[in-house]
């Protein structure tokens, strides 16, 4: 895997190939916008989508928490769906795989899907908060806060942003991507079944490509321009 190490408001983080940051000094993963349930939600609605959507999703972020020995897990919102996809059988599929790491605690920001998802099953045992909290020097939140000059170090999920890449013989992929403006930290969504959106490199101060193995520096102000 070949992760980026960036500073961020005097704190150093990982940007992780699992779609995930990683805080070494709280020992703490932050992901954004999992999004579980939404292919059960789509099932049921009678759309095929293959069960080892979530799976492979679960078994990311086992192989992020096992690579970093990380003690808490952040989830900075969307981590459930929609209410129709909260099944028996989703909620047992997270409560087993909750239950392999007895010693992590997991903490649920609210995000927009939570509002409207249902409760937060007990059998997972994860923290509840509001919209956002403050780690340190960093404030973590679902949606971006409202921008003004004086806007303090936030990282926050709910964009879901991607980049587009070119080739040289013209072909491009558009990728996942971590975004970054001067005091402002966005996650690429962490499930693969959910839309993305192409965001604007012009206006920021770095753009971290992911790939299934690497985070790739795509742009940095330095250059100013995009790899």
């Amino acid at each position: 895997m070949q992760d980026q190490d960036i500073e961020f408001a005097g704190e150093n983080l990982l940007l992780m190939a699992e779609r995930v940051i990683y805080w070494p000094e709280r020992s703490a993963l932050l992901a954004a916008d999992v999004h579980v349930g939404k292919d059960t939600t789509f099932r049921l609605s009678g759309i095929p989508v293959p069960e080892s959507v979530v799976d492979a999703d679960l078994e990311r972020l086992s192989r992020a928490i096992t690579r970093t020995d990380a003690r808490v897990l952040i989830l900075l919102g969307d981590f459930q769906h929609a209410r129709l996809g909260m099944t028996g059988h989703t909620v047992k599929k997270i409560q087993r795989w909750r239950g392999q790491y007895p010693g992590l605690r997991v903490k649920l920001l609210e995000g927009n899907h939570e509002k409207s998802s249902g409760e937060v099953p007990e059998c997972w045992n994860f923290e509840r908060f509001g919209e956002s909290i403050q780690e340190g020097p960093i404030a973590l939140r679902h949606h971006p806060p409202a921008k003004n000059r004086r806007m303090k170090p936030t990282i926050c999920g709910h964009l879901h942003p991607a980049v587009r890449l070119f080739g040289k013989g013209g072909q491009s992929e558009r990728l996942p991507c971590f975004y970054l403006e001067r005091n402002l930290l966005v996650l690429p969504a962490f499930g693969r079944f959910t839309g993305s959106s192409t965001i604007d490199a012009s206006k920021a101060v770095a753009v971290y490509a992911v790939t299934e193995e690497a985070v790739i520096k795509f742009k940095d102000q330095a250059t100013g321009a995009g790899s």
